[in-house]
């Protein structure tokens, strides 16, 4: 497991900053965590409410901020 994905599980339930790799930020509160078995791809995802319920997948984060 390595930095991200160990974020990831950590940050559900609270709110998060998710900066992507290309740039984008995201701020909400982490509402799902899904594990690598459970997505059909095998990558681990969460969601975030911002504005609306985005599934962001693990190869997409650069960083994790619990706020």
């Amino acid at each position: 497991m390595n930095k991200i994905n160990k974020e990831m599980r950590e940050s559900f339930g609270k709110r998060v900053r998710i900066t992507c790799v290309d740039g984008e930020v995201l701020e909400g509160e982490c509402k799902y965590f899904t594990p690598a078995l459970d997505n059909e791809d095998g990558r681990e995802s969460i969601v975030v409410i911002s504005g609306g319920n985005i599934e962001v997948f693990e190869n997409e984060i650069a960083k994790i901020e619990i706020i």
